[in-house]
């Protein structure tokens, strides 16, 4: 059981109505059972396409924002940040590695840089 070490279901027994969480085997699986249960939202895919910047989501920020992304991020693909419309307050920033560290090189990054450099990662 994925999260329950043991399967000791009956610290969570108020959550397990139906023996759903018994059945779980995965994330997905647990989302499935949670998402309806304790959200707005009927599906996961729902659920985590509420968090979507897609198209013109960022459309209303009011100040300067910067959105620095990767080629090789496991999470948020690239091709979806090709998708957000661009505005006059936020910059996209694509980098082919570790866009997700290399941030716009300010004094404080420095020790950072170093680190990246070094091959640590």
């Amino acid at each position: 059981m994925v999260g329950f070490p043991g399967n000791n279901i009956s610290v969570f027994s108020e959550y397990n109505d139906g023996g759903e969480l018994e059945k779980a085997k995965s994330l997905d699986d647990l989302y499935a059972v949670f998402i309806p249960r304790f959200t707005p939202y009927s599906t996961p895919n729902e659920y985590f396409s509420s968090y979507s910047i897609v198209e013109d989501r960022l459309s209303g920020l009011p100040v300067p924002s910067y959105l620095i992304a990767s080629m090789d991020d496991p999470v948020i693909p690239t091709d979806d940040v090709t998708k957000i419309n661009k505005t006059n307050f936020l910059s996209i920033d694509v980098q082919s590695i570790w866009g997700t560290l290399r941030v716009h090189r300010k004094p404080h990054c420095r020790q950072l840089d170093r680190v990246l450099s070094g091959g640590y990662f």
